[in-house]
């Protein structure tokens, strides 16, 4: 990448909104030091019958021709351009999109950045390997302190003043988060565990006063989601506000951060935690 011309980046999103922020938050890095013109594909895999075939693949010891490459791309994804000219950069997120950066590094011959655990592939399909996790045997890793991410610290606390002013509050107490993840990254969540969150909400309100928002994500489903709502409807006076994503896709994880005096943030999603921290008030991770 020179310091005059943008270089072309492509960002393969696959639909997950914590993916795609870390994607950009390693894009924005770049930002600060080169011009970029970056175009988000939003891919998908046809299936994940693909996936142990396209490992296999990738990392046979007979290296993947462009030409294999390409033919792959087009018969696994869809959502990549197999024409025209392709970008100087890949950057992903997901094992949804990990065999297509791979395979677009083979086909086009371009450097390419993966964000994440490798699910099994070599890392010598990667220029470099991002993470927020100590990764063993991968030479090329860049290990960050905190999980990449496009939080601005800034608008959040802007949002957040917003919301509270629309809330308008009649006495001083205090906001705290609670923002919900779900089953992942080796964390599942009983009916027990949901119900002692519950009570720890309560205990919480009751004893420092504080009035709660809370919010779920894309992967709390159906099954928590009614377990909150029961407690939701039976303590009113303890949540200011409240989101369930089965019920509004509303994003308002940010306008919560920048809301909280303390954020309470599920343990599986890096995602979260990370953008909670960068906020720089107190935060409890929840397992």
């Amino acid at each position: 990448m020179t310091s005059g011309i943008p270089a072309r980046i492509w960002l393969l999103a696959d639909g997950k909104p914590g993916h795609v922020s870390q994607s950009e938050g390693v894009l924005r890095a770049l930002s600060e030091r080169y011009p970029l013109q970056v175009d988000r594909l939003d891919v998908r895999l046809r299936g994940r019958i693909w996936r142990p075939l396209l490992r296999h693949v990738l990392n046979s010891v007979r290296p993947v021709s462009p030409v294999q490459a390409l033919r792959l791309l087009r018969l696994a994804y869809s959502g990549v351009p197999t024409a025209g000219s392709g970008p100087d950069l890949v950057v992903s997120c997901g094992g949804e999109t990990i065999f297509a950066n791979a395979l677009i590094g083979r086909d086009r011959s371009v450097r390419n950045v993966f964000l994440g655990t490798l699910r099994g592939l070599k890392p010598g399909n990667f220029d470099a390997v991002v993470s927020g996790l100590y990764l063993a045997d991968v030479p090329n890793l860049v290990e960050l302190t905190l999980s990449p991410g496009a939080f601005d610290r800034a608008a959040a606390r802007q949002a957040g003043a917003e919301l509270i002013a629309g809330l308008q509050p009649a006495d001083d107490a205090p906001f705290w988060s609670v923002l919900i993840g779900g089953d992942g990254a080796g964390y599942r969540y009983t009916e027990a565990d949901i119900s002692a969150l519950c009570r720890f909400l309560g205990a919480a309100h009751r004893r420092f006063s504080v009035r709660w928002l809370l919010t779920t994500s894309r992967r709390t489903g159906a099954r928590i989601e009614r377990q909150l709502q029961q407690y939701l409807t039976a303590h009113p006076r303890a949540f200011a506000h409240s989101v369930l994503f089965g019920e509004s896709s509303r994003r308002v994880a940010g306008s919560y951060i920048g809301a909280a005096e303390r954020l309470f943030v599920t343990e599986e999603s890096s995602s979260m935690l990370s953008e909670a921290m960068l906020c720089r008030c107190p935060v409890v991770s929840l397992s």
